[in-house]
């Protein structure tokens, strides 16, 4: 029940869920992810697992990746290589919560990890061949909002410091009296007498915003391996959960050794506010790390869910890079002699109900009444299988705009683009602190930490001759933060704004429903516009009146800002 709670929690659509009586799956990108409950009725738990490749054999392939850091340093999950299957997952084995505010947790942790899973996949050379993963045969071609937008978005650092609050005296009592604790602004330290320790501290990410880490390490001589590290950690990883213990987090290299590291973001810690008795279950999985690092004797199945439906045709499907959808069947050749069509019976006509559609819909009067002297209309396939089309003097004043933020300099060139809100937005607290620990590196003598955060702001707020970039800055650049907002257009959903209801009721696609998801804050658009019917589009345009211009050029200069130099 808490599985199918779970998903509908993150609104999986039904043709990309898979259930049986061990479990639940979905695919939500290119990947598959497995949810099955594990353990006893006393001290149940949930294993994750996030299937990243397929053929990775054992060997410096994928021992180095352990060396590379290749976990995501603030992920939940751990690298898990099965040598039998020779599969690699992200894993993660979590503490149960039951309730309404159980299930919105856990749901968040699933989250984090399908969007951790798919982050790695795109950005990091995997041993072995990417896990494409089918449901029902078919291989998703529209990814789900929670894959394409980071789940930790909306923590704050108050919330990681009420949970390293709450968390004190529970370490406090989780060691032996005779070990060392110390408490500092934002971190709590507990170390033993052969080297153990314990790090608990309120961090900021870049691309991550905030969170509490917690970090153990075992004695000295446990750290100690006769492996080199790569094998010592993918041993310690794959066995971490055989030992009957949650394993929330991952093991990874320190600078002294292998370390255990869990970080639990401000948006999970939020949504713990009613359940805090799982933090603390979290908090004394990664202390009991300290105590013991020896990896234990494997037992099988590493993985719960190594193989899934359709692997061979999704095999085929990635070799061919999405030029195939499914496997081709050889089908016998049969030759048959040609057969005179036999003319059908006259059909009767049925009445077709009124497409339903936003009424306050552009018709094509209104439009061309809207756009005057120049009825012309730019069109794209810039988004795969998709047609764009934006008037063209709508198109020339975004690609200006763009490219005056792209040639912006100064925080006061900025302030006079389009975007220069996102820059002075206070209630940002990813850039709030951005400035923050810039301002710090420059003052380093100054501490800011006991201001409000509206003294805070008035301090730290860059000038308008501050030097300024786009690229690094969080506002602007996903990849240096998963709070950033770039300065793109969503062309799915300004074609739709745009779009006459004559065309849409004719051509107008729905898109599945990908943006049901629960308490999600963006808008999707109510149709798409298939690609593969772009010369019907643009006819019927025409004879609506307008003038169709091709400019793919255009419509890139319109959608993104252009680099800077």
């Amino acid at each position: 029940m808490i599985l199918r709670k779970i998903l509908d929690e993150l609104a999986i659509e039904p043709e990309w869920t898979v259930e049986d009586d061990n479990g639940a799956g979905f695919v939500a990108g290119e990947l598959g992810t497995w949810l099955a409950l594990t353990g006893g009725p006393d001290r149940s738990c949930l294993r994750v697992e996030v299937r990243l490749a397929r053929g990775v054999h054992s060997g410096d392939g994928i021992w180095s990746l352990y060396g590379k850091g290749l976990v995501l340093p603030r992920s939940l999950g751990r690298l898990v290589h099965d040598p039998r299957s020779m599969v690699l997952s992200l894993v993660a084995d979590l503490p149960v919560v039951r309730g309404t505010a159980g299930t919105r947790l856990l749901s968040g942790c699933v989250a984090e990890l399908v969007h951790d899973g798919e982050t790695i996949v795109a950005h990091q050379d995997l041993p072995g061949f990417t896990a494409v993963t089918l449901a029902g045969g078919e291989r998703r071609s529209a990814r789900h909002p929670l894959v394409r937008r980071s789940p930790r978005v909306h923590g704050t650092r108050d919330d990681a410091v009420t949970a390293l609050n709450l968390l004190r005296e529970a370490l406090a009592e989780t060691f032996p009296p005779e070990w060392t604790v110390r408490h500092g602004k934002r971190a709590t330290a507990v170390s033993g007498p052969d080297g153990e320790s314990l790090l608990a501290a309120v961090e900021y990410g870049a691309r991550t915003g905030w969170g509490l880490s917690l970090t153990a390490q075992p004695s000295l001589a446990a750290r100690e391996s006769p492996h080199p590290p790569g094998i010592h950690l993918a041993d310690l990883n794959r066995t971490d959960a055989q030992r009957g213990l949650l394993a929330p987090g991952h093991w990874i290299a320190g600078d002294d050794g292998s370390e255990y590291r869990l970080v639990l973001s401000a948006r999970l810690l939020s949504l713990a506010d009613d359940t805090p008795s799982w933090v603390e279950t979290m908090a004394a999985a990664v202390a009991a790390r300290c105590l013991d690092s020896a990896p234990a004797e494997t037992v099988h199945p590493v993985l719960l869910r190594p193989q899934w439906s359709g692997d061979d045709d999704a095999v085929l499907i990635k070799l061919s890079r999405r030029s195939v959808t499914r496997r081709a069947r050889a089908v016998p050749v049969v030759v048959v002699e040609p057969v005179e069509p036999q003319p059908l019976p006259p059909a009767v006509p049925e009445a077709e109900e009124p497409r339903q559609m936003d009424p306050n819909r552009w018709t094509a009067a209104r439009l061309l009444a809207r756009l005057g002297d120049d009825p012309t209309l730019v069109t794209s396939v810039a988004v795969r299988d998709k047609l764009a089309v934006i008037p063209l003097r709508t198109a020339l004043e975004g690609a200006a705009k763009r490219a005056a933020l792209a040639a912006a300099r100064t925080y006061g060139e900025v302030r006079a683009t389009a975007w220069g809100d996102q820059v002075d937005d206070m209630h940002r607290y990813h850039l709030l602190d951005f400035y923050r620990e810039r301002y710090e590196s420059e003052h380093p003598d100054e501490d800011v930490y006991f201001l409000t955060d509206e003294e805070l702001w008035d301090r730290v707020v860059p000038r308008d001759d501050e030097p300024f970039t786009l690229d690094g800055h969080p506002a602007f650049d996903t990849s240096a933060s998963d709070y950033a907002d770039p300065p793109e257009a969503d062309l799915d959903l300004d074609t739709d704004d745009w779009m006459p209801s004559e065309i849409a009721d004719r051509f107008g696609e729905v898109e599945g429903g990908y943006y049901a998801m629960p308490s999600q804050e963006w808008e999707g658009p109510e149709f798409v516009y298939p690609a593969e019917r772009r010369d019907e589009i643009e006819e019927a345009l025409k004879d609506l009146g307008f003038t169709i211009v091709r400019d793919d050029a255009l419509i890139s200069s319109y959608q993104y800002a252009p680099p800077q130099p």
